[in-house]
């Protein structure tokens, strides 16, 4: 099946190259502009409430956190110049001058509103700043600084304070639930405007760092993976960062139009159950279907071997992986007799309607009803999509953590007080996986955090509250008129700052 599918798929993209040889080049993109295909809208521009991957990386080319994460994924200056650490007292030095995109300078109040935007219990985020005890703020008259003062240590919290954004009282209570229509931050870009699928950036002259290379981004959401990959290959788009399919990488890298950039990355394809379900409540159905789903097939034939088998939520690029986990899989007839009492029950498993998750969601539908699983599929627009996993209304979903730094995403996304409006989506509940979590976001010393994350991650495999697939490698095809481009390891749009581009003439 998997050796059909893969052979159609091939020659389905040598004909669309074919299709697109023949084709008379359309006029470049301008070179004062960097053009940026995605494959999705964010779900939204307010930074307060932007949980998605496109959501927070464009939120931190328009916004300014004190610190954000550096090339190696640690913390670095940002709008903050230097900090110091001392009984559980953060003081960041800040840097003179800070303003707006609007021109109004940054002030005292500011900064304290835009601490008190993030902790509200109804922010996405204030989980993981309730360690947070009360913020001080100067910011004026030489005296330039933020105090934060703890509760307790907190190990991540430094990678963790990258998500509150700098912003202006006056502007976004004006704005109120429409300041994600025309954001404004400190940021090394300004928000221009949105159209239904664009998103234009100027660059801000008046950054208080490095200022862009780059006049202009604009941001293109083609959610039509061949339309996508057709603009690019006729040189509409400057650069695709991700959002290529794999079955289609091969097609770059035979013209010399095209840089084509592979490298390790920070996210995790998972399936999420809802234990809320009584059908997931059951930890032997959960190991039926980890036990069922055949990993290397799909890597081999689906993701052309630009992915590894997942154990983790973490990836093998974290220096607290467990190469060590091992799965606990069940035999085809333990599988059987599992599956066979869930004859009468709707299972169902959702998926996003772009094309990859279709496909995706349709080998493991395959594999699973091979099992002997009745499963029916449901694919839907990202935007219904999020928000029914959001809200609970899903029984499996196809998942992906993008990004992921630290492995207090472990706590984040499965303690049993992280539960919505936290990211604990599936409900997991486990005292002891809770008591571990705890401590490992305590611990100041990295080898004894490094072993509690070694139990967290074995009781986080052997409960499958989320189930790993696999690891995806970061793609990113790049035009060769662009310059000075690299792919973070993060997979940020960082490097859109300092990337420019030259016109080949095409």
């Amino acid at each position: 099946m998997f050796e059909m599918a893969s052979s159609i798929l091939r020659v389905f993209c040598i004909a669309a190259l074919l299709l697109t040889s023949h084709c008379k080049w359309h006029q470049p993109p301008p070179a004062d502009t960097l053009v940026v295909g995605l494959a999705s809208l964010p779900k939204t521009l307010d930074p307060r409430y932007a949980t998605d991957a496109n959501g927070q990386r464009i939120g931190s080319l328009i916004f300014s956190s004190l610190v954000k994460s550096g090339p190696n994924l640690e913390p670095i200056a940002d709008a903050a110049e230097s900090w110091s650490y001392d009984q559980r007292v953060y003081t960041f030095q800040l840097r003179p001058g800070l303003a707006f995109h609007n021109g109004d300078p940054l002030t005292k109040d500011d900064i304290l509103y835009s601490f008190s935007e993030y902790q509200k219990p109804s922010s996405p985020f204030a989980p993981i700043l309730s360690v947070i005890d009360r913020v001080e703020a100067e910011y004026g008259e030489g005296k330039y600084f933020v105090r934060l003062y703890l509760k307790e240590f907190a190990a991540p919290f430094l990678k963790d304070l990258s998500v509150v954004k700098l912003l202006s009282k006056k502007i976004t209570e004006a704005a109120g639930k429409d300041f994600y229509k025309a954001p404004i931050g400190t940021g090394v870009f300004r928000f221009s405007k949105q159209e239904p699928n664009n998103i234009y950036l100027t660059r801000y002259e008046n950054y208080f760092g490095s200022k862009s290379q780059s006049k202009n981004i604009l941001f293109k959401i083609i959610k039509d993976s061949n339309t996508r990959f057709q603009k690019v290959y006729k040189g509409q788009i400057d650069i695709v960062q991700g959002d290529i399919p794999y079955s289609k990488v091969k097609v770059f890298k035979r013209s010399d139009q095209f840089d084509v950039i592979i490298e390790p990355g920070l996210s995790t394809t998972y399936l999420l159950f809802n234990l809320k379900d009584p059908i997931f409540k059951d930890v032997k159905v959960r190991r039926a279907i980890h036990s069922a789903i055949h990993r290397r097939d799909i890597i081999k034939y689906s993701l052309e071997e630009l992915a590894d088998p997942a154990t983790s939520i973490i990836s093998p690029v974290s220096p607290f992986f467990d190469h060590n986990l091992r799965s606990e899989n069940m035999t085809s007839t333990e599988i059987s007799e599992v599956f066979s009492k869930l004859r009468s029950a709707k299972v169902v498993l959702k998926t996003s309607n772009q094309m990859e998750a279709i496909e995706h969601g349709k080998i493991i539908a395959h594999q699973l009803r091979k099992a002997g699983l009745s499963l029916e599929q449901q694919s839907y627009e990202w935007g219904t999509y999020y928000e029914d996993v959001r809200t609970g209304k899903f029984q499996m979903a196809i998942m992906k953590w993008v990004g992921v730094q630290d492995p207090d995403i472990y706590r984040i996304s499965l303690h049993s007080k992280m539960t919505p409006p936290g990211r604990n989506r599936g409900y997991y509940s486990n005292p002891q996986f809770d008591q571990l979590v705890e401590a490992a976001y305590r611990e100041s010393n990295f080898e004894k955090r490094k072993k509690l994350y070694k139990k967290i991650q074995e009781i986080a495999y052997k409960d499958l509250p989320t189930d790993p697939l696999w690891y995806e490698k970061q793609v990113a095809i790049v035009h060769k008129r662009v310059k000075n481009y690299s792919l973070p390891v993060s997979g940020d749009f960082r490097s859109l700052a300092t990337a420019y581009k030259e016109d080949d003439g095409k």
